[in-house]
Protein backbone atom coordinates (compact mmCIF):
# COMPACT_ATOMS: atom_id res chain seq x y z
CA UNK A 1 0.00 0.00 0.00
CA UNK A 2 2.76 2.44 0.94
CA UNK A 3 4.71 1.71 -2.26
CA UNK A 4 1.62 2.35 -4.39
CA UNK A 5 1.07 5.71 -2.69
CA UNK A 6 4.70 6.66 -3.15
CA UNK A 7 4.56 5.67 -6.81
CA UNK A 8 1.45 7.82 -7.31
CA UNK A 9 3.34 10.74 -5.80
CA UNK A 10 6.31 10.18 -8.11
CA UNK A 11 4.01 10.00 -11.14
CA UNK A 12 2.16 13.16 -10.13
CA UNK A 13 2.65 16.14 -12.42
CA UNK A 14 4.37 18.74 -10.27
CA UNK A 15 5.52 18.21 -6.74
CA UNK A 16 2.98 18.39 -3.93
CA UNK A 17 4.06 20.32 -0.87
CA UNK A 18 2.93 17.80 1.70
CA UNK A 19 1.72 14.29 1.01
CA UNK A 20 0.01 12.03 3.54
CA UNK A 21 0.65 8.30 3.21
CA UNK A 22 -1.54 5.85 5.10
CA UNK A 23 -0.34 2.41 6.14
CA UNK A 24 -2.06 0.48 8.90
CA UNK A 25 -3.97 3.58 10.00
CA UNK A 26 -0.76 5.54 10.56
CA UNK A 27 -0.17 8.82 8.77
CA UNK A 28 3.21 9.87 7.55
CA UNK A 29 3.90 13.38 6.39
CA UNK A 30 6.69 13.99 4.02
CA UNK A 31 7.81 17.31 2.73
CA UNK A 32 8.65 17.01 -0.93
CA UNK A 33 9.58 20.60 -1.72
CA UNK A 34 13.06 22.07 -1.72
CA UNK A 35 12.56 25.78 -1.21
CA UNK A 36 14.75 28.23 -3.15
CA UNK A 37 17.01 30.71 -1.39
CA UNK A 38 15.30 33.99 -0.46
CA UNK A 39 16.90 36.76 -2.52
CA UNK A 40 14.91 39.80 -1.41
CA UNK A 41 11.92 40.71 0.71
CA UNK A 42 9.93 43.92 0.87
CA UNK A 43 6.48 45.17 1.74
CA UNK A 44 4.64 46.16 -1.42
CA UNK A 45 1.38 47.26 0.24
CA UNK A 46 0.19 47.94 3.77
CA UNK A 47 -3.15 46.23 3.15
CA UNK A 48 -3.49 42.58 2.04
CA UNK A 49 -2.30 41.78 -1.49
CA UNK A 50 -4.98 40.39 -3.78
CA UNK A 51 -2.86 39.51 -6.81
CA UNK A 52 0.76 39.25 -7.94
CA UNK A 53 1.74 39.08 -11.60
CA UNK A 54 5.19 38.70 -13.11
CA UNK A 55 5.73 40.19 -16.57
CA UNK A 56 8.54 38.07 -17.96
CA UNK A 57 9.22 40.22 -21.04
CA UNK A 58 9.94 43.31 -18.90
CA UNK A 59 11.03 41.51 -15.72
CA UNK A 60 8.62 43.49 -13.55
CA UNK A 61 6.33 42.46 -10.72
CA UNK A 62 2.82 43.91 -10.65
CA UNK A 63 0.88 43.76 -7.39
CA UNK A 64 -2.65 44.73 -6.47
CA UNK A 65 -4.06 45.24 -3.03
CA UNK A 66 -7.38 45.32 -1.23
CA UNK A 67 -6.87 49.12 -0.98
CA UNK A 68 -7.47 49.31 -4.79
CA UNK A 69 -3.88 50.19 -5.70
CA UNK A 70 -1.74 48.57 -8.38
CA UNK A 71 2.03 48.93 -8.00
CA UNK A 72 4.96 48.02 -10.23
CA UNK A 73 8.37 46.85 -9.05
CA UNK A 74 11.52 45.57 -10.71
CA UNK A 75 12.46 41.97 -10.13
CA UNK A 76 14.94 43.11 -7.47
CA UNK A 77 12.25 45.04 -5.60
CA UNK A 78 12.86 48.59 -6.83
CA UNK A 79 9.65 50.61 -6.86
CA UNK A 80 8.68 51.82 -10.35
CA UNK A 81 5.30 53.44 -9.80
CA UNK A 82 1.60 52.82 -9.39
CA UNK A 83 -1.48 53.00 -11.56
CA UNK A 84 -3.38 56.23 -11.02
CA UNK A 85 -0.39 58.40 -10.08
CA UNK A 86 -0.32 62.05 -11.10
CA UNK A 87 2.80 61.64 -13.26
CA UNK A 88 1.87 60.27 -16.69
CA UNK A 89 3.28 56.93 -17.81
CA UNK A 90 5.48 56.65 -20.83
CA UNK A 91 5.99 53.34 -22.60
CA UNK A 92 8.13 50.89 -20.64
CA UNK A 93 11.29 49.96 -22.49
CA UNK A 94 12.24 46.32 -22.92
CA UNK A 95 14.95 46.74 -20.27
CA UNK A 96 14.47 48.90 -17.21
CA UNK A 97 17.57 50.76 -16.08
CA UNK A 98 17.73 51.00 -12.30
CA UNK A 99 19.67 54.28 -12.41
CA UNK A 100 16.84 55.91 -14.36
CA UNK A 101 14.22 55.03 -11.74
CA UNK A 102 13.33 57.82 -9.33
CA UNK A 103 13.92 57.11 -5.67
CA UNK A 104 10.37 57.90 -4.66
CA UNK A 105 8.21 55.65 -2.54
CA UNK A 106 4.50 55.25 -1.94
CA UNK A 107 3.46 57.57 0.89
CA UNK A 108 1.96 54.79 3.02
CA UNK A 109 5.08 52.63 2.77
CA UNK A 110 7.35 55.62 3.42
CA UNK A 111 5.47 56.30 6.67
CA UNK A 112 5.17 52.72 7.95
CA UNK A 113 7.71 50.57 6.07
CA UNK A 114 10.60 48.86 7.79
CA UNK A 115 14.16 50.01 7.18
CA UNK A 116 14.81 46.92 5.04
CA UNK A 117 11.72 47.56 2.90
CA UNK A 118 12.67 51.20 2.42
CA UNK A 119 16.21 50.25 1.38
CA UNK A 120 14.94 47.68 -1.13
CA UNK A 121 12.31 49.94 -2.66
CA UNK A 122 14.69 52.89 -2.93
CA UNK A 123 17.46 50.72 -4.31
CA UNK A 124 20.11 51.96 -1.93
CA UNK A 125 21.23 51.82 1.63
CA UNK A 126 20.84 55.38 2.76
CA UNK A 127 22.65 56.85 5.72
CA UNK A 128 19.33 57.49 7.45
CA UNK A 129 18.40 53.81 7.32
CA UNK A 130 21.82 52.67 8.55
CA UNK A 131 21.47 55.07 11.46
CA UNK A 132 17.91 53.89 12.12
CA UNK A 133 18.98 50.23 12.12
CA UNK A 134 21.83 50.90 14.55
CA UNK A 135 19.53 52.94 16.78
CA UNK A 136 16.87 50.21 16.85
CA UNK A 137 19.48 47.56 17.61
CA UNK A 138 20.88 49.70 20.42
CA UNK A 139 17.41 50.28 21.91
CA UNK A 140 16.38 46.64 21.72
CA UNK A 141 19.60 45.45 23.36
CA UNK A 142 19.03 47.59 26.46
CA UNK A 143 17.95 45.67 29.61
Amino acid sequence: MKNQSEQKLRDHMGTPRIAALNQDRASFLMNTVIYPQLLTAYRAHLRPITSICYANDREIVITSSIDCTIRLFTLTGRYIGFMGQSVSWGPLSSTISLKDLPKRLPEDIRRKGSATTLETLRGDIGKRWKLLKHTVVAWTSLP
